[in-house]
């Protein structure tokens, strides 16, 4: 009796395993088709031009001219140097190998994918085109389209980070950008000038206030871009075409830095940050610590 307990148990083992092991595969088995690519072709990287970048009714321009890369709205509303960091991030992204699995040969009516964000990408006297939705049932795979065909794939959650229409995302964070002046230190300057159109102070590199002011000055970050479509009831009386503060720096290499602050609205003020060597011009939203940090009055 004790022997056919025995094997009635064993038995009984066999079988439990047996059904366990045939759940695993059914919810282990995956059908869809995968394929190791990149999203685009690796050897356009170093040819992309501009990229745009729209959701719903909203539209943001990544535009490369010469080396350097710009933010802009479609609307040339308002422009400014991109942060080369989130750029090359970008491209990085879109051009390294990832899973992608091919969900369905076309969209169906039945189908809910919410596809609203587009990625815009020319090279090379062409462009592609990639179409994004919602994430699926389990968060880590988003729906997409590469807008030349009907197919519907899922790609992992490695573009999650780029998938933003955001200015303060994509623009460069210091008032005095590093990727159109190569990233000057305080070295690299020879002579600043401080005008608030009452008194004009010059320092030079033999100034003990130069060191400090100059690397202070290449640190300091804006509150944003300023645009000239700012709501008409955040605007104040005076005209903000007229300057309250310019500030000039001399390079070594006899380029210059030209800035000028201009009274926006009762708590910011525009700075506009000129480059004459390359006829380029930032305008940017900053606070009045901002400002007086730019002053710097205390260096009569």
């Amino acid at each position: 009796m004790k022997i056919k307990n025995s094997v009635l148990y064993t038995l009984s083992a066999i079988l439990l395993f047996t059904y366990l092991l045939s759940f695993t595969k059914v919810f282990n088995s995956d059908k869809r088709k995968v394929q190791k690519t990149a999203l685009l072709n690796p050897k356009y990287k170093d040819q992309i031009t501009s990229i745009e970048l729209s959701s719903e009714n909203q539209q943001l321009i990544l535009e490369k001219n010469n080396d350097i890369w710009i933010v802009k709205d479609g609307e040339a509303g308002f422009t400014a140097p991109a942060s080369k960091n989130q750029i090359e991030n970008f491209i990085n992204t879109l051009t390294k190998i990832v899973n992608v699995y091919k969900i369905s040969d076309q969209v169906s009516k039945n189908d809910d994918y919410s596809f609203n964000f587009s990625v815009k990408i020319s090279y090379a006297d062409t462009y592609s085109q990639l179409i994004f939705g919602k994430q699926d049932f389990s968060q880590t795979l988003r729906y997409f389209m590469t807008g030349r065909s009907a197919a519907v794939y899922q790609a992992g959650s490695d573009f999650e980070s780029i998938l933003t229409i955001s200015q303060r995302f994509w623009t460069e964070p210091e008032l005095i950008s590093k990727s159109i002046t190569k990233n000057i230190s305080y070295t690299d300057i020879q002579r600043i000038t401080i005008s608030d159109f009452q008194t004009t102070r010059i320092l030079t590199p033999e100034d003990n206030t130069f060191k400090a002011y100059a690397s202070d000055l290449l640190e300091l970050r804006h509150g944003g871009i300023y645009q000239l479509k700012e709501s008409a009831e955040d605007s104040i009386a005076e005209p903000i075409n007229i300057p309250i503060l310019r500030i000039k720096l001399e390079l070594g290499n006899k380029d210059e830095i030209v800035i000028q602050a201009y009274k926006a609205t009762e708590e910011n003020y525009r700075l506009s940050v000129h480059y004459p060597k390359i006829k380029y011009e930032a305008d940017f939203k900053i606070s009045h610590w901002t400002l007086s940090k730019l002053s710097q009055k205390e260096l009569k």
